[in-house]
């Protein structure tokens, strides 16, 4: 009513369905239809039923507005401004899917003159607000479209309006009933705005500012990201409902249609909700933003002229205060209960995920100064203590080691062949402990689990799983086996079974080296070596990442990098305790061969034989699982394995000159002994070759022989190693050797 006008007491009352109408009901003003049994529930147009008003004066007061909670009224005419494919003014035609449509009907002002019948109406099938080419009832041919399935009128759309094949929008709220769209303040209202700010500022009441701007600028998009989260989790738990499951931890699901939907229920995912807050006041041309600029201190974005200057507003900061601060308010109201427990830890991990990423976005809107002061405000020191992060990790950390412990629990049995392999992260592993170790590595790391609150706790898990495993697969090397067993001398191709100790321990000696090589700092930007440690290292959280140095003067990096090569430093004893059953085994089928030495006198005392011109049998007997062993530790690294090999050749060898050793100290004591009972010699002359040297000759031969194929695997007689030794126990009968040695054709001329 007008200023001092009698208001008359208005009754609000529903139709009696038996009289056709309520009791006192004849003198009605309006009235609503669709309902239900709640006013709210009207969702149709109140009509004016009265002739206190004239309804051909304007048109666009042909409803009865009124403010009923829930009850969604559209104007009868609404002015679209922003993109000439949709400018006009648009007449209300009637309702379409439930919400008011509306029909393009004259051209605005200085319009270029678009032609061409347009409708704006709400469709269910594609849920968004949209323009519509034709006047027939398809609702596919859209020029334009909003999906802010909130809105209940066009009017109340804060999205942008998105032209339909293009990357351009029209800005949220361009429909608005009966007045052109908002633009920029003219120069004296900016001036207005500024005075009355720095005015409130002076006086210590910077909060009604920020407070005013908050509810001009971001309550309403707050409202509608709110909606649209909430549709987001409708559409969850219909999703859930109908029986599918959610993913969860990794090797399995939460489980069944019911818990997921239960879960569904519990865990509200704040990624549409931020994403709608971004798009809505964090891009550029938002008016938030527009009044920040120019409102700053600085005198604006157009330069510290005079004119500038008397709109700045000291001390006013509207970005971390009017933007962020409102939407982390906004965020601990609405869900208090339901967020910031990791009741659901990977719903709790992305919901962390997307408020960090907003209030990195919204801090490049901010000065250095409003950036510090955030980030030591009430607001943001609040926000961040609701999170549960240790609870978060104490569940991550449970759930790790519980994975290695049900590997554990199994025998430790590498694959058979290469393609029983365990994959993971890109790699095969012989063991599924060592593909576990890595998925779990990797899925700590993930955006899934890493929460940068959390970096030290998440090396340290890292670690504690490296020392874990390294342990879990030490254990193969204690478990018993008898040295030598699973060589098989008496095949057609000699080799050693798939069962057997050098070609089980070598596969899980080649898991642990691939591990390392993860572990360990590498310049390439991408492969397998280096990989876990370019993932750990690569989440250093960024003022660390920066260079600030510790106590100990070592930069962040470096010291994780220390960290890292410490759980190296632990895997590789493993490794060389693996190797060390390796060469034993491979030791125990070589050597006994050399027992053959002890009967080369037997071959030629008194018998007249030739010189011997070949090396004996036994040679290539003894070497023959040191070959073989290369092609059953191939799932080693080749250099690993060849250097496996020139250790398996030396310790070989070091048996070969302890035999030689004690084949000539015999040999010297018989023919002293000979020749003390009665002068007798072992040889024919002078000029013929004894029975003494041919045995001479013929241990000459076989460490030739020996020293040449250890030679053609890379082993070199170097320092005190097996091969030098026999070298030295060789080298006193050598002469002879060379005195009587003739090359195979010769012998045989």
């Amino acid at each position: 009513p007008a200023p001092g006008a009698p208001s008359p007491p208005i009754a609000l009352a529903r139709r009696a369905p038996s009289t056709g109408a309520a009791s006192g009901s004849s003198g009605a003003i309006g009235g609503g239809g669709g309902g239900g049994y709640l006013a709210e529930g009207c969702a149709g147009a109140w009509e004016l039923v009265s002739s206190a008003s004239d309804s051909t004066s304007s048109r666009a007061n042909e409803l009865f507005q009124v403010r009923i909670s829930h009850l969604a009224v559209g104007a009868v005419r609404l002015s679209v401004r922003g993109v000439h494919s949709v400018d006009g003014l648009y007449d209300r035609t009637g309702d379409f899917d439930g919400r008011p449509a509306y029909q393009r009907t004259e051209l605005l002002p200085g319009s270029p003159g678009a032609t061409g019948e347009l409708r704006l109406l709400y469709s269910n099938l594609h849920g968004d607000w949209r323009f519509v080419e034709g006047g027939g009832e398809g609702v596919s041919r859209a020029v334009a479209f909003s999906p802010d399935v909130r809105a209940a009128k066009p009017e109340q759309v804060a999205g942008p309006w998105q032209l339909s094949g293009h990357a351009a929008a029209a800005g949220a709220g361009d429909a608005s009933p009966g007045v052109p769209a908002p633009g920029p303040p003219a120069r004296a209202e900016l001036l207005a705005v500024a005075h009355l700010s720095r005015a409130l500022v002076t006086v210590g009441r910077s909060s009604v500012v920020d407070a005013t701007f908050a509810d001009v600028f971001v309550k309403g998009a707050l409202e509608a990201a709110t909606a649209a989260c909430g549709s987001a989790a409708e559409d969850a738990r219909r999703q859930a409902s109908g029986g599918r499951g959610l993913e969860g931890s990794p090797g399995g699901t939460f489980g069944s249609g019911a818990l997921a939907a239960e879960r569904s229920v519990l865990a509200v995912d704040l990624g549409p909700f931020f994403t709608a807050v971004q798009q809505t006041l964090l891009v550029e041309g938002a008016p938030i933003l527009w009044f920040a600029r120019r409102l700053q201190s600085s005198g604006g974005a157009d330069g510290g002229d005079m004119e500038n200057a008397m709109l700045a507003v000291p001390s006013l900061h509207l970005v971390p205060n009017a933007v962020a601060a409102p939407v982390l308010r906004h965020v601990q109201k609405v869900w208090e209960k339901s967020v910031f427990m990791p009741a659901f830890p990977d719903i709790f991990a992305a919901n962390y995920l997307h408020s960090s990423k907003f209030i990195q976005v919204v801090e490049e809107f901010m000065t250095r100064a409003e950036r510090q002061s955030f980030a030591q405000s009430p607001t943001a020191t609040e926000f961040r203590r609701r999170w549960k992060t240790q609870v978060y990790f104490s569940l991550r950390q449970k759930e790790a080691v519980k994975v290695l412990q049900a590997v554990a629990a199994k025998p430790l049995q590498p694959a058979g062949s290469v393609e029983q392999c365990a994959k993971a992260a890109g790699g095969d592993f012989w063991l599924e402990a060592s593909a576990e170790l890595v998925r779990v590595l990797h899925t700590i790391w993930s955006d899934r689990w890493y929460l940068e609150v959390l970096y030290p706790k998440m090396v340290q898990l890292s670690l504690e799983l490296v020392a874990k495993y390294g342990k879990l697969v030490g254990s193969v090397a204690d478990a018993p086996d008898t040295p030598g067993a699973g060589w098989d001398a008496s095949s057609a191709s000699a080799s050693w079974a798939t069962t057997s100790l050098p070609v089980r321990l070598s596969r899980v000696a080649a898991d642990i080296l691939q591990i390392i090589s993860a572990l360990i700092e590498s310049s390439a930007p991408e492969g397998p070596v280096g990989s876990l440690s370019r993932l750990v290292v690569g989440r250093l959280p960024s003022e660390a990442a920066a260079g600030a140095r510790s106590g100990s003067g070592r930069r962040p990096d470096e010291l994780v990098r220390a960290l890292l090569d410490e759980a190296v430093a632990e895997l590789r004893p493993v490794v060389q305790r693996l190797e060390a059953c390796i060469l034993r085994s491979a030791a125990a089928a070589a050597t006994p061969q050399f027992a053959a030495i002890r009967g080369i006198p037997a071959l030629y005392r008194m018998l007249s034989k030739p010189v011997p011109t070949q090396a004996s049998p036994y040679v290539e007997s003894a070497m023959r699982p040191i070959l073989a062993l290369r092609q059953a530790t191939a799932a080693a690294p080749a250099d690993t394995v060849a250097r496996w090999a020139c250790q398996a050749a030396d310790t070989a060898a070091l048996e070969f000159s302890v035999q030689a050793s004690q084949l000539l100290e015999s040999t010297k004591l018989q023919e002293a002994s000979l020749k003390r009972l009665g002068g007798r010699s072992t040889g024919g002359g002078d000029t013929q070759v004894s029975d003494l040297d041919k045995i001479h000759i013929q241990l000459c031969l076989d460490a030739e022989a020996f020293s040449n194929s250890a030679a053609a695997l890379g082993a070199r007689p170097e320092g005190g190693n097996g091969l030098a030794k026999l070298a030295e126990v060789v080298v006193l009968v050598r002469p002879t050797y060379e005195a009587h040695h003739f090359p195979p054709a010769q012998a045989a001329s």
